[in-house]
């Protein structure tokens, strides 16, 4: 499997869609506008078959997104890209990283992560490293 670090929007469109998450697809043009209208420091990594998306914030790595194709789920994709972001995130000199997810709690949670609060139906993840 090889990881590319670019921000690929067509790629990530395309996996997103194929997740079969329509937050994936969201989190994708969310990164395309930030990336065009601000000067905010996106962390993108991917291989061809999942993404992961970040920011790097004043206090802290933000997850933006993350998916995998449906066709290649439970291979542990996801798994290795949150490890390397969170690696990144600790050699940045981040001592948390935050996200929020609707259907990825749990996932979330099996890293540690900890739920701090509700936003809309999405729950708020935190995690101290």
């Amino acid at each position: 499997m090889e990881i590319a670090s670019n921000f690929d929007a067509k790629l990530l469109t395309s996996i997103a869609r194929d997740s079969e998450s329509k937050q994936a697809v969201k989190d994708v043009s969310y990164a395309s506008y930030i990336t065009y209208k601000s000067k905010a420091k996106l962390y993108c990594e991917h291989t061809d078959n999942s993404f992961i998306i970040g920011t790097l914030c004043k206090k802290y790595f933000r997850i933006i997104g993350m998916a995998t194709r449906s066709s290649h789920k439970h291979q542990g994709l996801a798994k290795k890209l949150l490890n390397r972001a969170i690696e990144f995130a600790k050699q940045c000199g981040y001592s948390r990283v935050y996200t929020r997810s609707h259907d990825g709690k749990d996932f979330y949670l099996k890293f540690g992560f900890e739920v701090i609060g509700d936003c809309g139906g999405n729950s708020l993840l935190i995690l101290k490293i």
